[in-house]
């Protein structure tokens, strides 16, 4: 790829915006109502949902060329993963909560 090429505009941004501004909330939805992460602490249901955004976040602030298309990725996967993640967290959480 050429630096011409990899400043060239990314016709797929979208994609990994896409996927991890509503994977990871929806991943927490679907993994944390089998984990009983419904039931929780109302903070604890806030912060799983909001940190998959907060870690996609950047992926909207991203140069969207070719270039940064990787890194979009993998922070839209991140944010998945954290997504996945959250309900074994917000347990351990409501463990040591009051």
């Amino acid at each position: 790829m050429s630096a011409s090429d990899a400043a060239a505009h990314d016709p797929d941004w979208w994609a990994a915006v896409t996927t991890g501004a509503l994977g990871g909330p929806l991943l927490v939805l679907l993994v944390g109502s089998g984990a009983g992460l419904l039931s929780a602490h109302p903070a604890v249901i806030a912060a799983c949902l909001l940190l998959p955004v907060l870690v996609a976040l950047p992926v909207w602030f991203l140069a969207r060329t070719l270039r940064r298309r990787t890194l979009r990725r993998v922070l839209a996967g991140l944010a998945c993963a954290v997504g996945l993640a959250c309900p074994a967290l917000a347990r351990v959480v409501e463990g040591v909560l009051p």
